[in-house]
């Protein structure tokens, strides 16, 4: 015998007069009989309290069905969660971000879907809300996805109560912001990693030491790429030795590996970067074939490495260690290579220099010859930067502006996403547009060694406090070395006028001075003896100044200081003419 079936009206049937009617009536028919004028009262006082009830009732139903269909078809995800933090309702929306289906989370707590570190958060304001110690609360959160994905939400979530005020749920609105905060995130670590180039790229401008300039490579890599050791190897042949350490947290190689060299063939993951001259990353030593277990570094659980290449070949290596087991991933690597390469510069600028020291007229020829070349690269890319991104991120927030303009008003939400994405748009521009300065001053290319400078004290008195008088001269056309060297010394004076003169007013001239390129930057600050900022220079102060004639000598040229304690500071940096044009 087949079962029988419980016929049940859904709880959201709607309310029809005819209800009342079959209600009414047979309550009249429980009702005691009545005659005369009694009966007649009797009857419409009836009536009447049966309207109220069904009036009442009505609402409460449509308020009821108003709810479901909101909750059922939000955009954002909606949940309902009983006092034991089970989920009760949840809604496609929130299923869709999170890749499970209804089924799977019915009956779930909200902390099984939650990331471990924001549970506790979620359950103490949840607590405060059903004991009524708060109305609402608005939270961060992660969640884990079905497939292991992170997923961002912000969330608002309030009480639902019974008609007595006996808490029954809590309702929570919930937005996936994942591609906000990896976009939030992106851009704070391309600014990061701008910031850091910048200041390798100032390092190298600033002095041809290039140990200091690898240890420099070593801390801004620190920045951006997280790690435990950091170290440089140069590569001769089949073996490498290192020559730049870096260690954080308490961690370090043995001793004998920084000290001799190493046969590349007794390291597979050492041949294959020299072999691949691409970025290797090993997530996880125990389990690659690639590594090779000492019992000195056993402690490292994930390695990245970048090749160090001077046209086309490997002279060296960059290698990273980790303690934690899966810590980098290719867009690590990405970010490694931009250091090496940058390493590659000062190891080449190094070599050049030693081969050229015996004899004074090929040092200067090719040190100028490869400052022309960095300049040209320099000036490369930061054309192709200014050009071709700025273009396309230009475009890009006209398109996203476009958008905007054509979504309906009654789509706040998405217009306040395409808002924020223009934003990031703009700001990425601006970080590209001044990486591209730092590169290579268009100005240069524009206006000449002449208008750059005097372009740059009307730009740089604007944004401070000091008076910057400019006067100059047109010069004839010089070699790329000699314009950026001129340019970056006056910038250098600059920064060092705001940072330690305490001037109100500097005068800077460009001028041509028996046969020789002037540059003079004068300040009436409380000046210093250029006597003790010679002694810091040989213990190892500071590199600027230092920089400057390092820099000037190598052109040919010299730099002059004459300055004294209370009576300001004057710089003049020479060039010859006869070695400065093309």
């Amino acid at each position: 015998m087949p079962a029988r079936r419980n016929k049940t009206k859904p709880a959201s049937t709607p309310v029809t007069p005819a209800h009342a009617r079959r209600a009414l009536k047979r309550a009249e028919q429980a009702r005691p009989v009545e005659t005369g004028r009694g009966a007649a009262e009797s009857s419409r006082a009836g009536e009447h309290q049966f309207q109220k009830m069904f009036d009442v009732d009505l609402a409460l139903r449509e308020s009821e069905m108003r709810f479901r269909k909101v909750f059922e078809e939000a955009p954002i995800g909606m949940v309902l969660v009983n006092r034991d933090l089970h989920f009760a309702a949840v809604n496609d929306a929130y299923c869709r971000m999170l890749g499970y289906p209804a089924a799977e989370l019915i009956g779930l707590k909200f902390v099984d879907v939650t990331f471990p570190a924001d549970v506790e958060m979620g359950v103490q304001l949840s607590r405060q809300l059903y004991e009524g110690q708060i109305p609402s609360f608005q939270l961060e959160k992660r969640y884990v996805a079905k497939s292991g994905e992170i997923v961002w939400a912000h969330i608002t979530v309030s009480l639902i109560s019974d008609s007595r005020g006996r808490p029954l749920y809590t309702v929570a609105m919930v937005e996936d912001i994942t591609e906000r905060k990896r976009a939030a995130q992106a851009e704070r670590d391309q600014r990061l990693v701008a910031e850091a180039m910048r200041d390798v790229a100032a390092a190298l401008n600033s002095t041809l030491d290039h140990q200091k300039v690898l240890e420099r490579i070593l801390d801004n890599v620190s920045r951006v790429v997280p790690n435990d050791t950091a170290d440089i190897m140069l590569v001769e042949g089949d073996s490498g030795c290192v020559v730049s350490f870096h260690s954080a947290n308490g961690y370090r190689l043995e001793d004998d590996i920084l000290s001799r060299r190493i046969l590349l063939a007794d390291f597979p993951i050492l041949r294959r970067l020299a072999q691949t001259r691409e970025p290797v990353v090993i997530p996880d030593t125990k389990q690659s074939p690639l590594w090779v277990e000492v019992d000195s570094v056993a402690w490292i659980g994930s390695y990245l490495g970048a090749p160090i290449l001077v046209k086309g070949q490997v002279i060296g290596l960059l290698n990273l260690n980790s303690a934690a087991r899966g810590f980098y991933g290719p867009v690590h690597g990405e970010r490694l290579q931009a250091f090496a390469n940058q390493a590659a510069v000062a190891i080449e600028n190094a070599r050049l220099f030693e081969k050229v020291r015996p004899n004074h007229h090929d040092l200067q020829r090719l040190t100028q010859d490869l400052m022309s070349a960095q300049d040209d690269e320099r000036r490369r890319v930061s054309r192709e930067l200014h050009d071709e991104a700025g273009q396309a991120l230009t475009s890009l927030k006209i398109n996203l502006e476009s958008i905007r303009e054509e979504i309906p008003l009654h789509s706040p939400a998405l217009r306040l996403a395409l808002d924020q994405a223009i934003q990031l748009t703009a700001a990425t521009h601006e970080h590209i547009r001044l990486l591209a300065h730092g590169l290579r001053p268009p100005a240069l290319d524009v206006m000449g060694l002449n208008g750059a400078l005097e372009m740059y004290g009307r730009e740089l008195a604007q944004r401070t406090h000091l008076t910057i008088h400019y006067s100059g001269v047109e010069l004839p056309a010089l070699a790329g070395a000699i314009d950026i060297c001129l340019y970056r010394t006056a910038q250098e004076a600059l920064a060092n006028v705001l940072k330690h003169a305490q001037a109100a007013q500097v005068q800077v001239a460009l001028g041509l001075d028996a046969g020789a390129i002037t540059l003079s930057v004068e300040d009436d600050g409380i000046g210093f003896d250029p006597g003790e900022q010679t002694a810091g220079r040989r213990q190892g102060g500071g590199i600027g100044l230092a920089g400057m004639q390092d820099r000037l000598q190598l052109l040919g040229g010299r730099l002059e200081i004459v300055s004294r304690p209370g009576k300001g500071a004057r710089l003049v940096a020479r060039v010859p003419l006869s070695g400065a044009g093309l």
